[in-house]
């Protein structure tokens, strides 16, 4: 089925799954699409919008199946959103083959901070990305883990304590030698302690896998998955380690106040047996 996250976020041309009954409810309207949430330019805040108009189907022979929906802003009516969605006759992929206003790639702050000076790089693969360009979009990621591996492998290390980042960081000053992104990952993959690694999978060597990967002779469709790859591993990294970081803070400046406050109330006198006034008073 097509869900919310395939139109709000989806680039152009990349497939969705779907079931092919419930997307084929979806598309005559005996199931009803998802809602999307987007800025409206004329309430000037994060609307619900919802599907309103279906235009035509264009169907060819044994061919994919076109339609076009149109959303609403729920609340003004005015703002609206188009996209041309192409199955194929089974109905078992869907991909967005036009998109109005135009798909933009979405960074948010946090990743931008993160990336400071590579922040133009990271975009233009993300824009790649956004056209199925994967031998472009793996190039610009590749770059921008190039430039960026030594300061993030230092997060990655900032957000650790113990015997873990004693062994983290001795692997790190091996890394410091090589100049190679990929042979840097190679010496402090390992070491990554499982609390981060969800479900045992490990960002470290998922990106270190992605970048030792042969794509000389590789398809456009091949590079966009190791591209997908670089960029979901890079942002679990980035966006996990800061939160560890920031949690880790709060939790000591917590603590930190919670006994300070302690101390001063054992500074305070207590009240003796002469303070407390007599019945005969």
């Amino acid at each position: 089925m097509i869900t919310r996250e395939f139109l709000e976020n989806y680039p152009l041309n990349r497939k969705l799954d779907t079931d092919g009954k419930r997307a084929m409810e979806q598309v005559t309207g005996d199931e009803e699409p998802p809602t999307i949430r987007d800025l409206c330019s004329h309430c000037g805040e994060t609307q619900t919008f919802r599907k309103t108009t279906m235009y035509p189907f264009l169907f060819g022979d044994d061919g994919p199946v076109v339609v076009a929906w149109q959303y609403s802003c729920a609340y003004c009516k005015q703002d609206i959103r188009v996209f041309l969605l192409e199955f194929n006759s089974e109905m078992t992929w869907v991909r967005k083959r036009g998109q109005w206003p135009a798909w933009k790639v979405k960074i948010g702050k946090r990743l931008e901070k993160a990336l400071g000076l590579w922040r133009d790089l990271y975009i233009k693969g993300a824009a790649c990305e956004s056209e199925s360009f994967g031998i472009g979009a793996f190039i610009y990621y590749r770059r921008v883990v190039d430039g960026i591996v030594d300061e993030l492998l230092s997060q990655v290390s900032d957000s650790m304590n113990g015997e873990e980042r004693v062994a983290f960081d001795a692997k790190v000053k091996e890394a410091e030698r090589v100049r190679r992104a990929d042979q840097k990952l190679d010496l402090v993959k390992d070491v990554l302690p499982e609390s981060l690694k969800p479900e045992g999978m490990n960002p470290l060597s998922t990106l270190y896998g992605a970048l030792s990967a042969d794509i000389h002779a590789a398809s456009d469709e091949e590079c966009l998955e190791v591209a997908e790859t670089v960029r979901t591993s890079l942002e679990y990294l980035f966006f996990t380690v800061q939160d560890r970081k920031l949690l880790a803070e709060k939790y000591v400046a917590d603590m930190r106040g919670l006994a300070r406050r302690r101390a001063e109330r054992e500074k305070m006198p207590s009240a003796s047996a002469s303070d407390v006034p007599s019945e005969t008073e």
